[in-house]
């Protein structure tokens, strides 16, 4: 195997054991280095295992998973970080302090070495290495001094102890690996303490294409812990319209972080009908994270409008509005053909009943027509001459 397989199989045999090492002791909150088990406590088949832990001067773990410390500004406090080497022969160890933070997953972390602490970090004197034998532990001392203008509140930091593996490859270049278990160091400043949370929030109305099913509303929010403590966060969005509410949703809890810090998420609130505006209030309950007497957890919200178009029930009522228009429209054109075909047949029953009656020139000559013809030599009018009748009946003249 060449030195840069040897070097690359070295640095991934360390790397598993430091980010294993320092998953379980800076990053959980109930720390896995309290186990009395060493082997629990780092990679089974690393080379160099070690642990770090908050003790006494004794190197005696006292079972706390991290260090909290209230200080007035200008004051300054000692405590111990106990290390323990598991590994069969003799480390040196580099000891650093760092400021911290919590990522988004809520889980605290500490600045690398090479980025430059500004805060509690920069607060905290450490020894800058320590050798410790096989097998063997060490307390080590830590001593924060905060500045006389340090601002009232929660400032966190953290303590690493870091094994160092370096070779070369092939080419002569150095490579290199830092491997550093540690724990929090929270400070808080005392003085006047605002708990406070701030809530940004946008919405969007997202409609069914089928008209007799609801939609549903989206919501992308931030919480930012614009205070001046460590808390805890609860989200959660209420949708209503002018009559009631239309439904409700529950974000992702914010476990834990530091004043400054921001996390995002989304909501969903299933089954709304699109009633036209809908009022979206997202809130977000506070929870301290270090109770003190006379403070409240703060709850913080914000509220706006989303237009909710009901486009597929408008579809739907423009189809039916065409259909019932087209079906009217039809009766009418029905309706005028039918006035028109009994207005022609009137008019058809005028003409023959006009022919059927006769004018008055029709009659006088109809009547005249029907009149008998004059007799030559006899006067209008006159009558038709006959044999005289006497009383007896005979037809003739008397002689």
């Amino acid at each position: 195997m060449s030195a840069l397989r040897r070097a690359a199989a070295r640095g991934l045999t360390l790397a598993a054991a430091g980010l294993l090492a320092s998953a379980l002791a800076l990053l959980s909150a109930a720390p896995a280095w309290a186990a009395e088990d060493p082997a629990d406590e780092s990679d089974q088949g690393s080379s160099s295992t070690w642990s770090v832990r908050p003790g006494d001067s004794e190197g005696n773990a006292d079972g706390r998973s991290w260090v909290e410390l209230s200080l007035d500004p200008g004051a300054e406090a000692s405590d111990f970080m106990v290390v323990s080497n598991y590994s069969d022969h003799e480390l040196e160890f580099s000891l650093k302090a760092a400021d911290g933070y919590f990522n988004k997953r809520g889980r605290f972390n500490m600045l690398t070495s090479s980025e430059e602490s500004v805060d509690a970090g920069a607060w905290i004197s450490i020894p800058a290495s320590v050798t410790i034998p096989a097998h063997a532990t060490q307390a080590v001392r830590l001593t924060v001094r905060v500045p006389a203008n340090a601002t009232p509140g929660d400032h966190p930091a953290g303590v690493a102890a870091s094994v160092v593996r370096s070779s070369t490859d092939e080419s002569g270049a150095g490579v290199g690996l830092e491997a550093r278990v540690g724990f929090r160091v929270m400070v808080r400043v005392l003085g006047e303490l605002d708990p406070a949370l701030r809530v940004e929030a946008q919405a969007n109305y997202l409609g069914a294409w089928n008209p007799f099913s609801p939609g549903r509303v989206q919501i992308d929010y931030t919480v930012t812990n614009s205070g001046n403590t460590r808390l805890g966060a609860s989200p959660s969005a209420t949708v209503g319209f002018w009559f009631g509410t239309a439904g409700e949703a529950v974000g992702e809890p914010v476990k834990e972080f530091a004043p400054g810090e921001s996390r995002s998420g989304s909501l969903t609130v299933a089954r709304v009908w699109p009633w036209g505006i809908l009022d979206v209030e997202v809130l977000a309950a506070g929870q301290a994270i270090v109770e003190e007497p006379g403070l409240t957890a703060p709850l913080s919200g914000v509220k706006l409008p989303v237009v909710a178009v009901p486009w597929s029930q408008l579809a739907l009522f423009a189809a039916a509005l065409t259909l019932v228009v087209a079906w009217w429209r039809g009766r009418r054109r029905r309706a005028k053909q039918l006035a028109a075909l009994l207005e022609g047949a009137r008019q058809e029953g005028r003409r023959e009943a006009a022919q059927a009656t006769p004018t008055p020139a029709d009659a006088a000559a109809r009547a005249d027509a029907a009149a008998p013809a004059a007799v030559p030599g006899r006067a209008p009018g006159a009558a038709e001459s006959g044999p005289a009748r006497g009383p007896g009946g005979a037809g003739e003249g008397a002689p």
